[in-house]
């Protein structure tokens, strides 16, 4: 008989087996009979030892992800223009930064400035 440890955790599932021990099989003879039930043949369980299988370890650190710089802006759309660029970068699978980005690099004019002297 082992000794009871006292650990505080009281009925914790953290003492509870995992594995249940067999449960004691009682003698199916009795004296009513049931009618058309045969008994179940009992097996022994096999005492088999079977090693804890460990979860794989997977990769705590993730890739480094490309650092984009970006000046955060504030900018007043109409709203079907926001939602014509939100269902642009919802299709595309990109941001709707990047989507706007895009377009604005595509059609905003260029103007170069220089000092006369």
């Amino acid at each position: 008989m082992q000794p009871t440890r006292k650990t505080g955790l009281g009925d914790s599932l953290l003492l509870r087996r995992t594995e249940e021990p067999p449960a004691e099989v009682s003698d199916v003879s009795s004296d009513a009979p049931m009618a058309g039930v045969s008994p179940a043949p009992v097996s022994e369980p096999t005492a088999t030892k079977t090693e804890p299988v460990l979860p794989q370890a997977r990769p705590t650190k993730k890739r480094k992800e490309q650092l984009v710089l970006r000046d955060r802006s504030t900018l007043y759309l109409e709203r079907s223009v926001n939602e014509q660029l939100r269902l642009v970068a919802q299709i595309e699978g990109r941001e709707r930064s990047e989507v706007a980005t895009d377009i604005l690099r595509k059609y905003l004019p260029k103007y170069r400035i220089e000092r006369e002297e």
